[in-house]
């Protein structure tokens, strides 16, 4: 059988939802884009798992020689204080994941990419590790 997202976390009784959405969609869609993909699959959910609190995590950010036009730090950060204001707005806990994971300069830590000369985002085995780390960390204190 095949379920929608929504209805999956519906069928397992999700009590706390995770969620990273749109480091895909900034490129191809834009910030504004992206946060209304982000909105509408969060609406989503809360429908279906009302009673499930929904953490969303900060897009997190790219090595700093790997920019591109549409999908950039920048845009990565716009995006990212935009979800935390939606956030705020609807109750949602926001996980800034990002922060665990920046060179203190906006950019992904060289030794936590996995694909540094190709795409410069994707996460090695370290930088999995502070991503866990981190929601282990700050989970109780999500806002």
């Amino acid at each position: 059988m095949k379920y929608t997202i929504p209805e999956g976390l519906k069928a397992i009784g999700a009590k706390k939802i995770f969620i990273m959405l749109g480091m895909n969609d900034i490129g191809c869609y834009g910030v504004d884009g992206s946060l209304e993909s982000m909105k509408t699959m969060t609406s989503k959910i809360e429908e279906k798992c009302p009673d499930a609190d929904i953490y969303v995590e900060s897009v997190t950010p790219m090595l700093e020689n790997m920019q591109l036009t549409g999908l950039n730090n920048r845009t990565i950060a716009e995006f990212d204080e935009k979800v935390k204001a939606v956030c705020a707005q609807r109750g949602y806990k926001y996980m800034d994941v990002a922060s665990a994971v920046d060179d203190g300069n906006g950019n992904l830590v060289y030794s936590y990419c996995g694909d540094p000369t190709a795409m410069g985002l994707h996460f090695s085995d370290a930088g999995c590790d502070q991503w866990v780390e981190y929601l282990k960390c700050h989970v109780n204190d999500a806002q």
